[in-house]
């Protein structure tokens, strides 16, 4: 098995995935995103806070893919082995520095293609939200450019103008959708 390490840049597997949602083999992180792409899982994760706020991030420009790009909380890909959920704690933790409880929020197949790259985003995503304070982040400046607590309506004109990532409304809807069936 290959590292499973995220800091220092070491490729990770990602765990590939058939067209029907079944778990084939691990693949390396580089393979998968390679075109056309390899069906994988991933998580993204969207907190909001108690008073409204949705926490986005611009992408950091060493990002391989969509850099500098407005994108949800923070995403991943569980290592081979780790649950969804489990993932979804870990990189909020170890990308923004929060911690609280995940709500899941359903999956979701995307596929973009990073016109600067090349690489291809072809994931099944678990998404995940999280309610909780947002004012005491700690963005990776290896992953994170910037930070921005924004209103809904806000963060989603950011995230579906050109300077967002292609998954980033999909995520921020149904993200929207849960909460407010809570």
């Amino acid at each position: 098995m290959m590292s499973q390490r995220v800091s220092g840049k070491a490729d990770i597997e990602v765990v590939s995935i058939s067209p029907e949602g079944f778990v084939a083999a691990p693949v390396s992180r580089a393979e998968a995103h390679r075109a056309p792409g390899i069906l994988h899982l991933a998580v993204s994760v969207q907190v909001v806070d108690p008073a409204g706020r949705w926490l986005l991030q611009r992408r950091a420009e060493a990002k391989p893919a969509f850099p500098g790009c407005w994108a949800n909380t923070c995403c991943t890909h569980p290592f081979v082995g780790e649950e969804p959920a489990a993932a979804a704690l870990r990189r909020l933790g170890e990308e923004v520095g929060l911690r609280g409880e995940v709500i899941q929020a359903g999956t979701f197949v995307y596929r973009a293609t990073d016109p600067a790259s090349g690489l291809v985003e072809y994931e099944m995503d678990h998404l995940f939200v999280a309610v909780t304070a947002i004012d005491a982040v700690r963005a990776d400046p290896a992953e994170i450019a910037e930070t921005a607590g924004l209103p809904y309506a806000e963060a989603l004109r950011l995230v579906t103008s050109k300077r967002g990532v292609p998954w980033g409304a999909e995520v921020l809807r149904r993200a929207f959708r849960v909460l407010n069936k809570r």
